[in-house]
């Protein structure tokens, strides 16, 4: 395994983390057995977050070995009380006393950063809990590059995760290089593209060193090729899917050729496969948020569970897709051919079907 520090924290953090988003549908004695082989192979960096329904589970995993590791959450509330309330039940799932990085969930926007950095409000609340040592770390994240560049220049943020992968490549020329100037760290989130990646070689094989590789190792390699990156989160389910995302590390950063050769095969399997977030379709004239519409999708069709998306769905969705009116702005701008009207009506039939009358936490 390859270390790296994580910005200015101090933290010595693994090159890949696991993430905590696949383990809302892993059964817990298979989570224990993935976080074993992780740290077998020198993993050290465990994703959670209190949407995910993953905390009980990695806690329990890793008892009698906190002190070897490193433990981040998120919280998805910004009402402050519910902050706090979130952060307790947080630590009791994880079994810890502390969090070394504890991240606002989903920032959408520079004004919702900017709403949140007010004096009195949320960022004060992250800067007392680390005073009174229940968290190290503050990190944000989200979607959206500028929020995270808003963030990053308040210069209260140690850390921050947003996406990155062969089709989804903005950050390169924003996020990264103000993270490497002011010394913070930067976690990917995506690096298969909402699954769009996890296709068998034999479907689609990527050359790389003259070797056929899948194309989840592919992006991963692509990734952990830019110096700018300190980890990336893998998602997984089982030790053999760790060892398999691990053998990435085993080999040399792309060449720019190959690089090039990565991100051009890419195109043509991200075509007609699903959304990648990259927000080219954005804005919408009706205010439809069409990257969330196509995130939740992928949480109903990957994770097949009512009370993960229920609950995402609740605590952000709005508006509904009746507001669409058609005009196939979206679809022009779309550079994967997505039938973006008809998929974001479907997503909303299957979600009012679990749609929850008011809103509550779901792992209570």
């Amino acid at each position: 395994m390859k270390f790296r520090k994580l910005g200015s924290t101090g933290l010595e953090v693994s090159r890949i983390g696991l993430g905590g988003v696949a383990f809302c549908i892993t059964p817990k004695n298979d989570v224990k057995k993935a976080v074993d082989r992780a740290l077998d192979l020198g993993i050290n960096y465990f994703d959670n977050a209190r949407l995910y329904g993953s905390e009980n589970k990695v806690g329990g995993a890793l008892k009698g070995r906190r002190n070897k590791v490193i433990v981040a959450s998120k919280c998805h509330f910004r009402d402050v009380r519910e902050v706090r309330k979130s952060l307790e039940k947080s630590l009791k799932e994880l079994k810890t006393d502390y969090i070394d990085i504890y991240h606002i969930h989903d920032v959408k926007s520079e004004t919702e950063f900017s709403n949140i950095a007010e004096s009195g409000g949320l960022l004060d609340l992250y800067e007392e809990f680390k005073r009174e040592g229940k968290i190290r770390f503050i990190g944000v994240t989200g979607h959206d590059n500028q929020a995270l560049v808003r963030a990053l220049k308040s210069g209260r943020i140690d850390v921050v995760m947003g996406r990155y992968n062969p089709l989804t490549r903005s950050i390169e020329d924003s996020v990264i290089p103000l993270t490497e100037k002011l010394q913070r760290g930067y976690i990917v989130i995506s690096a298969l593209a909402w699954g769009i990646f996890s296709v068998p070689v034999e479907r689609y094989p990527f050359l790389i060193s003259g070797k056929e590789v899948p194309a989840a190792i592919a992006s991963f390699r692509f990734i952990l090729s830019n110096p700018g990156v300190d980890v990336v989160l893998a998602g997984v389910r089982s030790g053999s899917e760790v060892e398999e995302l691990v053998s990435a590390l085993d080999t040399a950063p792309l060449t720019e050729e190959e690089t090039a050769e990565v991100v051009f095969r890419s195109f043509g399997l991200g075509r007609g496969s699903g959304c990648t977030q990259c927000r080219v379709c954005m804005p919408c004239p009706e205010g439809i948020d069409i990257p969330l519409y196509y995130r939740y999708l992928t949480y109903m069709n990957e994770y097949k569970t009512s009370g993960y998306p229920a609950l995402t769905w609740q605590a952000y969705a709005e508006p509904f897709s009746r507001a669409c009116t058609d005009c196939g702005i979206c679809v022009e701008r779309c550079p994967f051919d997505l039938p973006v009207p008809r998929d974001i009506r479907m997503l909303d039939s299957m979600a009012e079907n679990i749609r929850h009358p008011a809103y509550r936490d779901e792992y209570d």
